[in-house]
């Protein structure tokens, strides 16, 4: 019985020991899956970035760099080596306090933007916009407005030209009123050389050519 019983313990627990063993290699199948699966969802992510024509960060609440795309920094002109998962901020901001910029100014807490910041850089115009995420960061956006403001700076070039036009149009119209008034004059004078009225049509002609003068 004894024996038996030894042959039956130690049966118990080879069969433990291999269910065990195979949960275990359940386990870590479903885990190496899960892993693949993030790292396809990280990689889609991460091309989806890539392809927004805007620049985008992402900082944690400790402004330490979690996420971004290849534009933000083409854009900004950071160099490839702060292109790194937990880059802190202040490095980027000692680079724009040596060129002079302040794309990343403000605290390193999800604090939201009232208003865009603009700045020029490389010949071109950029609004940088900051959204706070739920973690307590925030998400830097950088937009190339160039082009729209070159619209709008074109826009109000033809506005002026446009009142310019106007008033030109208004001028050259009265000036030639008082052409009229003046070649009418001289024209009557020229046909009425002996009429009594003469002297007061060559006053009319006078006072026209002043005021247009």
């Amino acid at each position: 019985r004894t024996l038996y019983t030894a042959v039956g313990g130690s049966l118990v627990a080879l069969i433990a020991m291999v269910i065990g063993t195979l949960m275990l290699f359940a386990s870590n199948w479903r885990l190496q899956r899960a892993e693949a699966q993030l790292s396809r969802q990280t990689q889609i992510l991460q091309n989806t970035l890539d392809n927004i024509r805007h620049g985008i960060a992402h900082f944690d609440v400790k402004g330490r760099l979690v996420a971004f795309n290849r534009s933000f920094f083409a854009k900004l002109g950071f160099p490839s080596e702060l292109a790194t998962v937990g880059t802190s901020i202040e490095e980027f901001r000692k680079l724009e306090q040596h060129r002079g910029t302040a794309a990343l100014a403000g605290p390193d807490t999800g604090a939201a933007s009232v208003l865009p910041l603009s700045f020029r850089l490389d010949g071109h115009e950029y609004e940088i916009y900051r959204v706070p995420t739920p973690d307590g960061g925030f998400v830097v956006s950088c937009i190339d407005v160039t082009q729209r403001v070159q619209a709008e700076a074109m826009f109000r070039q033809t506005q002026k030209m446009e009142a310019i036009g106007q008033l030109t149009g208004g001028v050259a119209h009265d000036f030639n009123n008082l052409l009229q008034i003046v070649a009418s004059n001289i024209d009557l004078v020229r046909s009425s050389p002996n009429d009594a009225r003469n002297a007061q049509r060559l006053d009319t002609a006078l006072v026209g050519t002043e005021r247009g003068a």
